[in-house]
């Protein structure tokens, strides 16, 4: 029951989280595309 509980204040917290991420969304994703590029070139 307790885990049950854990879970959903997790959820609650994520989705507040998501709430802010969403507010920099745009910010947010420009900086992950950049990061997945930037992994790309240090892989090759």
């Amino acid at each position: 029951m307790k885990a049950k509980r854990n879970m959903r204040t997790m959820m609650k917290k994520a989705a507040r989280k998501a709430n802010l991420l969403m507010e920099m969304g745009e910010d947010m994703m420009d900086l992950m595309m950049k990061a997945r590029k930037y992994k790309r070139m240090t892989k090759k």
